[in-house]
């Protein structure tokens, strides 16, 4: 594998600075995959980040896997920005699934959006008898889990 090649939805870094605790680095990347040339960003990476195998993976993210019900979105709710809607979502049950996954794009028309869930909604409803859950990014992550998403996933 090539690795100096740029690589769809990977960032490129540089460790310039490890912790004195040993517990985290920094990592100054830049957002269009380059190393020079493109906005900076530095971003602290704790060893909790760090790849894990797969099953402790699993483990963690069913601990903190969260959802966000029908009843709580809305059009003005989309449109908000940040994370303010994180208060919005709660952890999902043991055993429960999500039904939807729907990745939030600030370039999306919220009324849009809305549009296209409200009918996903309805056929959902007609079919199972009960409104569905959804995994909306800017919903079901932190703040600083939601930058950190953000950086790495450019």
């Amino acid at each position: 594998m090539d690795f100096d090649k740029p690589r769809p939805g990977f960032v490129k870094g540089v460790v310039v600075r490890v912790f004195e605790d040993g517990t985290s680095f920094q990592v100054k990347c830049q957002l269009d995959g380059q190393l020079s040339g493109g906005p900076e960003h530095l971003v602290k990476v704790t060893r909790g980040q760090e790849v894990l195998p797969w099953p402790e993976l699993l483990k963690m993210g069913r601990k903190k896997l969260r959802c966000v019900e029908w009843a709580a979105l809305s059009p003005e709710v989309l449109a908000q920005n940040g994370t303010a809607g994180f208060s919005l979502s709660r952890p999902t049950g043991r055993g429960e699934l999500i039904d939807y996954f729907v990745s939030h794009s600030w370039s999306d028309k919220p009324a849009r959006k809305w549009r296209a869930m409200q009918l996903v909604v309805d056929e959902f409803y007609k079919k199972n008898g009960r409104y569905p859950t959804f995994w909306i990014d800017k919903f079901a992550l932190t703040k600083m889990n939601w930058l950190m998403a953000c950086a790495f996933s450019q």
